[in-house]
């Protein structure tokens, strides 16, 4: 049962607590993991950092789907190296997220689009 793909989807998206129950392999599976980070975004605590690594697009989901004052509590559960691929920290800025000087790239400070997403989006008094 925990093995079972069909099954454990239904599970998720009906209460993505199911996701703990799920076996070894589902909780690498990309269509498990996305049901359960559309509903409950803070559950990428649960989601290890391999599978985050080799899928950043599933990370920028769950930030965008994230409620903004939630953002911090995400923050801890995003994998480090992941704060220095540029879409993510997009992701995170357009979500109204401060920018992480000491985790996001260097490079990052001369990136035009960011620095205008910061102007847009976090500029505040």
């Amino acid at each position: 049962l925990r093995d079972d793909k069909q099954i454990m989807l239904e599970a998720v998206k009906n209460n993505p607590a199911a996701f703990e129950f799920c076996s070894e392999t589902l909780w690498n599976d990309r269509d498990i993991v996305l049901a359960t980070l559309e509903k409950k975004p803070l559950y990428l605590y649960l989601v290890n950092e391999l599978f985050q690594s080799e899928n950043p697009d599933v990370v920028i989901h769950a930030i965008e789907n994230c409620n903004q004052k939630d953002l911090w509590e995400m923050y801890e559960d995003v994998s480090d190296e992941l704060w220095r691929n540029r879409d993510v920290a997009l992701a995170w800025l357009k979500k109204g997220g401060d920018w992480l000087g000491e985790d996001f790239d260097d490079d990052f400070q001369d990136d035009e689009a960011l620095l205008l997403t910061v102007a847009k989006e976090n500029w505040s008094e």
